[in-house]
């Protein structure tokens, strides 16, 4: 009984988003300042995370990282695309069991159809706007707005 339930947690754990956490075989963010005035994040999802909510994640780690140095603006100035995809997933099975015994298809059986496992990832690059001269197209962000909306939604710590 004990190893049945060792098992069901670790299937609960595995079928979830990836959380806002650092980085590691399941995801999370990474981030560090690129010069004075950069910040560089790299953020990654498991196939259960929203592509919002990973670049979410990027926009927050950003922000702690700009908080901590003192500043209270950054601009979004190069956005990379670094999702992965790691193959189908076959739900044949699923299907399957989605079909009445007369052959007759069940309306959830199309939902069931093959899907292409998407490993969400990005690289953001941000801007200290107040402590570059460097033009750069993009709004200006508050770190004290960003912070205050996504660390509670993510449960960051302070």
């Amino acid at each position: 009984m004990p190893t049945l339930c060792g098992v069901l947690a670790l299937l609960l754990l595995t079928a979830c988003s990836t959380a806002y956490q650092d980085m590691t075989y399941s995801g999370g963010v990474s981030g560090a300042f690129v010069g004075e005035d950069r910040i560089r994040v790299d953020v990654r999802g498991n196939r259960f995370t929203r592509r919002s909510t990973v670049l979410d994640y990027a926009m927050l780690h950003a922000a702690e990282l700009a908080r901590d140095a003192g500043a209270d603006e950054i601009r979004l100035v190069h956005l990379i695309d670094r999702s992965k995809v790691t193959g189908t997933q076959d739900n044949t099975r699923l299907r399957q069991a989605y079909t009445d015994l007369d052959g007759l298809s069940h309306p959830h059986a199309a939902s069931a159809a093959p899907k292409t496992i998407v490993r969400p990832g990005y690289t953001a690059i941000f801007d200290l706007p107040q402590r570059t001269f460097v033009h750069s197209t993009g709004p200006r962000l508050k770190v004290a707005e960003i912070l205050a909306e996504l660390a509670p939604k993510y449960k960051a710590p302070d």
